[in-house]
C-alpha cells in the first residue's frame, strides 16, 4: 500500500517551525532570526564496572596471618629483650661495677707503689753509677798518690845516698817496697813485666845500699826509670 504523506503543518512541528511562517517573517511583517538548533545528544559509552569482591581469599587470608605472627614475634622478641636488659642487664653490670670499684682501687694504688718502687731503682742505679765513677776516680787516684809517694821516697834515697845517710837511705827504700806492695796489684794488671822489674831493683837496692854504695845509685836510677814506665802503664 502507498504510504500517506504526513502534512506539511505536521513536519513542520517535527522540526520545531511555526506552521505557515516558513519564510522566517513574523505576521506583524517584521522578519526575526530563525531557531537555534538543539544540539543532539549522543549516547555516552559508560564502562562496565566489575562488581567488588566483599569476600578475602583463603589464600590472602593466610599470608596476612603470617605477616601478624612474624610482626607480632619480632615485636615480641624487642620487648623481651628491652625488658631482659633493663631487669638482668642493667642490675648485674651496676652490681659488676661496684664490686670491681675496691679491686680498681686496689690495682691503682699498686701500680702507683710499681711506679715509685720504678723511681726508687732508676735512683739507685743512678746513684751505683755514680758510686762507681767516683770509685774509679777515687782508685786512680789513689794509684796516683803512691806512685807520687814513691817517688819521693826515692828522691829521699839518693839524697840520703849522697850523704852518706845509710840509715836514713834504708828507711826510704823500706817505705818504697811498702808503698809498691800497695800499688803492685794495678801495675801487675796493666804491664806485669814492669811490675817484675821494678820489684827486682827494689830488693837489689836495698841489698846493694849495705855494701856498695855507689851500685845502690845506680840502682836509684834505674828505679825511678822504671817509675817511668810504671806511670805511663796506670795513666
Amino acid at each position: 500500500m502507498p504510504e500517506k504523506k504526513a502534512p506539511a503543518g505536521d513536519e513542520e512541528k517535527k522540526r520545531g517551525e511555526p506552521v505557515g511562517n516558513s519564510t522566517g517573517t513574523k505576521k506583524d511583517g517584521k522578519s526575526s532570526s530563525p531557531p537555534l538548533k538543539k544540539p543532539s545528544a549522543k549516547p555516552v559509552a559508560v564502562a562496565k564496572q566489575e562488581p567488588v569482591k566483599t569476600q578475602i581469599e583463603p589464600g590472602e587470608k593466610a599470608g596476612i596471618w603470617w605477616i601478624v605472627t612474624g610482626a607480632a614475634v619480632f615485636f615480641s622478641l624487642v620487648l623481651g629483650y628491652i625488658l631482659c636488659h633493663f631487669l638482668q642487664v642493667m642490675p648485674l653490670q651496676q652490681q659488676l661495677s661496684l664490686t670491681l670499684e675496691p679491686q680498681v682501687d686496689v690495682t691503682a694504688s699498686s701500680n702507683q707503689v710499681m711506679s715509685e718502687l720504678s723511681t726508687t731503682r732508676l735512683r739507685q742505679q743512678e746513684m751505683e753509677i755514680r758510686y762507681l765513677k767516683a770509685s774509679a776516680e777515687l782508685e786512680s787516684a789513689n794509684k796516683h798518690i803512691f806512685l807520687l809517694r814513691m817517688k819521693e821516697q826515692v828522691v829521699f834515697a839518693e839524697l840520703m845516698i849522697e850523704q852518706k845517710n845509710g840509715m836514713e837511705a834504708r828507711k826510704a827504700l823500706a817505705e818504697l817496697k811498702t808503698l809498691y806492695d800497695n800499688i803492685r796489684p794495678y801495675i801487675v794488671e796493666k804491664n806485669r813485666d814492669a811490675s817484675q822489674k821494678l820489684e827486682v831493683l827494689i830488693q837489689t837496692a836495698i841489698q846493694d845500699l849495705t855494701g856498695d854504695p855507689d851500685t845502690a845509685i845506680r840502682d836509684i836510677e834505674e828505679i825511678r826509670e822504671a817509675l817511668r814506665t810504671v806511670e805511663t802503664a796506670l795513666f
